[in-house]
């Protein structure tokens, strides 16, 4: 059996806890790993997982927008240009038998427990198991995540099962208080909250981007409580008037600061006018099962637009000019 051993050389702990992580950092770095970065959740990983090319991923599992074993599966399939082959590793408080057998399916590198001593992280380090992602290679590991996301595989994501399970079939492992998003009704709800490291630095932007927030919260309430087709037009309306407004009102301020990634921006744009449109004909015609859809899609437009692309720019404006 392979050992990682001394081919991890750059860490990055995907963790929303700041205290769980500098404790697992201190014990990291008093094994000789001091190249240890974090990523607040999920989402903040798969742009910092390109820029700090970590040869190893410890993730927690509770995290929104993102929680870690979808982080998993996306590593795994391949998915936004992520390495398949990054060894990830689960840091969890309680590793319920239905997760676990999640992991394993995803070929999960290995578990840590929290919390964790230096001896014990040593070991577990030292044991760590090559992983078979690249063998096996995406089609596999896109069957996987499919059977979850449907709840027809051995193991839904814990994202799944908050949304599809049962009372009596709640996920039993951590326990979290996910802190309640408005949506763009004005419901309270338990899926996003904006945080300010989600600041692209430009107030007009940042209050845009509260509102597909707001849309991502909508559309999870409907996906979750079956609210109905009614609702769903609603949230197709606010969709097409946000698709209008916000890149009208982006693309004016990148080229009011000279952004000198302006054109393959506005390419992002066309990309996602197009799939905005196809989204709502799919409304329009009253698509069974459309509900997950458009959750999905909202939710990837936040990870990979805003928190990627927008992230972007954000560093560019906050970047200090050539004549200072």
């Amino acid at each position: 059996m392979n050992k990682l051993g001394s081919e991890v050389q750059r860490i990055l702990v995907v963790e929303d806890d700041l205290v769980s992580y500098e404790v697992l950092a201190s014990a990291l770095r008093k094994l000789g790993h001091v190249n240890v970065q974090r990523a607040e959740d999920g989402a903040a990983a798969i742009s910092r997982i390109a820029k700090f090319q970590p040869t190893l991923v410890i993730t927690d599992i509770l995290m929104a927008p993102v929680d870690g074993l979808e982080l998993l599966g996306l590593i795994r399939t391949g998915k936004y240009g992520l390495p398949a082959g990054l060894p990830v590793v689960i840091y969890s408080g309680n590793t319920h038998k239905r997760l676990v057998t999640q992991c394993i399916a995803l070929d999960v590198s290995g578990f840590i427990v929290k919390p964790v001593s230096v001896d014990a992280l040593r070991k577990r380090l030292a044991d760590l198991r090559m992983t078979q992602a690249v063998a096996r290679g995406g089609d596999y590991y896109q069957g996987v995540v499919s059977g979850m996301i449907a709840g027809m595989g051995d193991a839904p994501s814990v994202s799944a099962m908050r949304l599809l399970a049962p009372a009596s079939d709640t996920y039993q492992g951590e326990s979290a208080v996910v802190e309640s998003a408005p949506s763009a009704t004005g419901a309270k709800l338990g899926y996003l909250n904006w945080n300010d490291r989600y600041s692209v630095h430009d107030n007009a932007m940042d209050s845009d981007h509260r509102r597909i927030l707001g849309l991502i919260n909508d559309a999870f309430l409907l996906y979750s409580d079956a609210d109905g087709q009614g609702g769903l037009s609603d949230i197709a309306a606010k969709l097409y008037q946000y698709t209008v407004d916000h890149f009208a009102a982006e693309e004016a301020m990148l080229r009011r600061v000279a952004y000198p990634k302006l054109a393959e921006h506005l390419e992002l744009h066309r990309s996602m006018t197009q799939q905005t449109r196809e989204i709502l004909l799919r409304i329009e015609a009253l698509e069974s099962n459309v509900e997950r859809d458009v959750f999905q899609f909202l939710k990837e437009w936040w990870l990979v637009h805003i928190q990627t692309a927008d992230k972007a720019y954000g560093d560019y404006l906050l970047a200090p000019s050539p004549s200072t």
